[in-house]
């Protein structure tokens, strides 16, 4: 999964000194939304009654399953709330004409629409027959409870004796307009709430309709008083609820091809995008799945405010082009790339459910050395890969690694965020450095080598090994090797003033392994460690000295369990490395 994609391209940009040791706090990048449900198979597609025909096959049935269920948990509490209301107001303003059984039927109504809300509140996933019927008990006993209404104020109104012909023909007029109304309200929230399609909404709405009229006529015909005058009003009665019935078909079709358009934009190629988890300098990071595999992945798009910029749009190709060429276990895997219809350049990461390095530290403070000491002998392997074609990475940092419990294994490290790479090539770097160079500098300051921040474009593999060793010294401390108020105070820092010894903020540092770090933090490069597979072999003969073994790593993620894949839309940054 990719990580912070040039996320501090510039050293005038805004700066914040990194998180120091467990009180600092991780950002959060995601939005809340209900978790995608399962997509229904061929083996357990639902019957034809209990979905919406357009979702069948196309994927679109899994995201309105989730609407569906959000949507109805709202209306349940909302008439629960309205019920509630209604009742407290008839016991204390009504109780003169309102018989037991008004306020009984008021009473059950509030512990149904609450017994709803409750059930669809719960976590568990139901299946789209499932809320059809639930839809069906909810507004089906709202309507019948309408229904109701609608013979006790025509009773009422039929045994009321009013003084003069003009007032008793008012409160016909306005009962029958309280009637009207409050089936309009009904007809026009069911058809713009509850996701539908045109020929669904107007079945239900113009039955609605249909059954308020001529339960009105019926009860005219009975009471010989009301006969005659229902029967003059039903014309308005008809335009009123026909306007709402066509207001609720209009905007259901309206939404529904909405949601439709909006899902299909969603989709790249075989994938459908899920969740977004992150933004950063140039794209954005998404959840996304295989439509024909169902396999979880990351699909990282140029942002919309930078798709017509040529030179965002080279840097990102060149992102992917180059990660595609590393083949490393600890180096993040690219799936597939592509172009959008519209010219949107996109590519597949794997998805890794894990922490990175900067959330690790900040949720659990800073890891022991034997810990630290095997994740760097990772990330020096794939450095090496990297190195040995003549990649630099740039910007190694530790929201770029992350560490996860991957194919059997536990603290698996992967590299992340090749945004910022550059070639050893001297012919390549004219190019390069048009595409890089922003700002000033480009990089991190926390972690950016002093000749990376003197001129970024005249650098070798060192400057990732004295970035590197900055991450040792934060995991091994809580915090960066220099903590100051702006970035060019840090970058001055790296370039002249002495590393803080490691000892004495980590006293369990054993020295052989502070020797390691400090010489990978030299101001000269001459002075470093020559490339990864020497500092990697230098951390080996460390290892022996502060163990840490694959128990040691099981026991830890099990104290400590990740969120499930059903959840990620909750907590992202649990899960992936999103640009922030």
């Amino acid at each position: 999964m990719q990580g912070d994609s040039a996320v501090r391209l510039s050293a005038t940009s805004e700066y914040q000194p990194a998180p120091t040791g467990a009180a600092a706090a991780p950002s959060s990048t995601g939005a809340d939304s209900p978790s995608p449900a399962r997509p229904p198979s061929t083996s357990d597609a639902p019957k034809p009654a209990c979905r919406i025909r357009r979702a069948e096959g196309s994927g679109f049935s899994s995201e309105l399953e989730s609407q569906l269920h959000s949507r109805l948990r709202l209306a349940t509490m909302i008439l629960a709330s309205g019920y509630f209301a209604v009742g407290v107001r008839s016991l204390i303003f009504e109780t003169a004409w309102l018989r037991t059984s008004d306020h009984l039927l008021i009473f059950f109504m509030t512990l149904l629409m609450a017994g709803m809300a409750a059930m669809l509140w719960q976590k568990h996933v139901l299946s789209m027959c499932w809320l059809r019927r639930l839809e069906l008990v909810i507004f089906g006993s709202v309507v019948l409870h309408f229904c109701w209404i609608d013979v006790r104020v025509l009773e009422d109104l039929t045994s009321t004796v009013l003084i003069g012909t003009r007032n008793e023909i008012l409160g016909w007029r306005l009962g029958n307009v309280d009637n009207n109304l409050r089936w309009f309200v009904l007809i026009v929230i069911y058809g713009v709430f509850i996701p539908n399609t045109g020929r669904r909404c107007a079945l239900y709405v113009t039955a609605m309709a249909a059954l308020h009229v001529g339960l009105t006529l019926g009860v005219g015909l009975i009471f010989d008083r009301l006969g005659l005058f229902l029967t003059a009003l039903t014309p308005d009665t008809v335009i009123f609820l026909g306007l709402g019935v066509a207001i609720a078909v209009f905007g259901s079709a309206k939404i529904a091809a909405l949601q439709e358009e909006a899902f299909v934009s969603r989709r790249l190629g075989q994938y459908q995008l899920k969740q977004r988890l992150g933004i950063g300098g140039m794209g954005e990071v998404y959840l996304a799945e295989h439509l024909l595999l169902r396999r979880p992945c990351v699909v990282k798009l140029i942002r919309p405010d930078r798709r017509d910029e040529s030179t965002a749009q080279a840097r990102f190709e060149r992102e992917v082009k180059t990660t595609a060429t590393l083949t490393h276990w600890n180096t993040v895997a690219i799936f597939d790339y592509g172009h959008t219809v519209d010219g949107t350049f996109y590519y597949v990461m794997e998805y890794l459910p894990g922490l990175t390095l900067q959330e690790l530290v900040a949720r659990h403070a800073a890891m022991p050395p034997g810990r630290v000491v095997h994740v760097l002998r990772q990330v020096c392997a794939a450095l090496h890969e990297a190195h040995g074609i003549g990649l630099i990475h740039r910007d190694i940092k530790p929201s770029n690694i992350m560490l996860c419990p991957l194919g059997g294994l536990h603290d698996v490290a992967k590299l992340l965020d090749f945004g910022l790479v550059q070639s050893h090539s001297l012919a390549e770097r004219g190019s390069e450095g048009k595409l890089t160079r922003e700002g000033y500098i480009v990089g991190t300051p926390d972690f950016m080598s002093p000749e990376q921040a003197q001129d970024s474009e005249l650098i070798d593999a060192r400057s990732d090994i004295y970035s590197l060793g900055a991450v040792a010294y934060y995991l091994l401390t809580g915090s960066p090797p220099f903590v100051r108020k702006t970035a060019m105070q840090v970058v001055v820092a790296h370039a002249h003033e002495q590393v803080p010894p490691l000892c004495a903020k980590h006293p369990d540092v054993p020295p052989e392994l502070e020797a390691v770090v400090l010489r990978c933090l030299e101001k000269r490069p001459e002075r470093r460690w020559a490339d990864a597979r020497a500092l990697e072999q230098a951390l080996a003969e460390v290892a022996d000295r502060v163990p840490w073994t694959e128990e040691q790593a099981e026991a830890w993620w099990q104290q400590r369990p990740l969120p499930t894949l059903a959840d990620e839309a909750h907590a992202p940054t649990l899960l992936t490395a999103a640009a922030r």
